[in-house]
């Protein structure tokens, strides 16, 4: 790909996003923006529990349900992001 480094290494730093509906958000960020799927876990709800996506040149993000108030993705509300290294 145009723009990417070759020897770029793996990101050590992950955003993790807080989403309502945890499978429209998979859709988008795999269909949409690119992203490939490299864990999606199934919750009791019927959503996703928890979702690592990878960047194909590198990088990666992490995200689950606002309903998870126990979780690292939990208990942040809409608006809020965290990251982890």
């Amino acid at each position: 790909m145009s723009g990417m480094l070759p020897d770029a290494s793996p990101s050590s730093v992950w955003p993790v996003l807080h989403y309502d509906d945890t499978r429209a958000a998979l859709r988008f960020l795999v269909d949409v923006l690119g992203f490939e799927q490299a864990v999606a876990v199934s919750d009791e709800h019927g959503g996703i529990g928890h979702a690592e996506l990878r960047w194909p040149g590198g990088g990666a993000l992490v995200f689950g349900s606002t309903r998870h108030t126990d979780t690292c993705t939990g208990g942040c509300g809409r608006e809020a992001a965290r990251f982890m290294w």
